[in-house]
């Protein structure tokens, strides 16, 4: 009888165990879904709402089409899921000058960047602050 309450409670510690870290996983999926990427001048005004209406900061991001750094920089962190949390903190804007979504017009509000990626955060609607 006592080896079998042992069992029942090492069964049960891994059960809680498990559910725990199926939940942990579940929460970082839906707070990278319920807070997107927004993109081009659209995003920007809607990230710039969003702002104002919630308090977060806003992170840009400048990249290009043809740009390694940026697509390592993509794959490498923005969509680690050891980042999901920290991110859904913020508004988070992709600016691509050459994507035909009105980036460009974003962008001159914005230092030049000459070499892709850039990488702005800006809190509260003051200035633009380089990272």
């Amino acid at each position: 009888m006592k080896n079998l309450g042992k069992w029942l409670g090492l069964l049960l510690a891994l059960l809680l165990v498990a559910g725990g870290l199926g939940w942990y996983a579940w929460h970082q999926q839906a707070l990278a879904r319920g807070n997107p990427w927004l993109k081009g001048e659209q995003g920007a005004a809607r990230a710039e709402q969003l702002a104002r209406e919630s308090g977060m900061a806003v992170l840009y991001v400048i990249e290009s089409d043809k740009c390694r750094r940026c697509k390592l920089l993509d794959k490498g962190l923005w969509q680690d899921p050891a980042l999901a949390s920290t991110l859904a903190g913020l508004v988070k804007v992709r600016l691509n000058p050459s994507a035909g979504d009105g980036s460009e017009r974003v962008l001159r509000r914005f230092p030049k960047v000459n070499t892709p990626p850039g990488i702005y955060l800006q809190q509260g609607g003051g200035p633009l602050k380089p990272i």
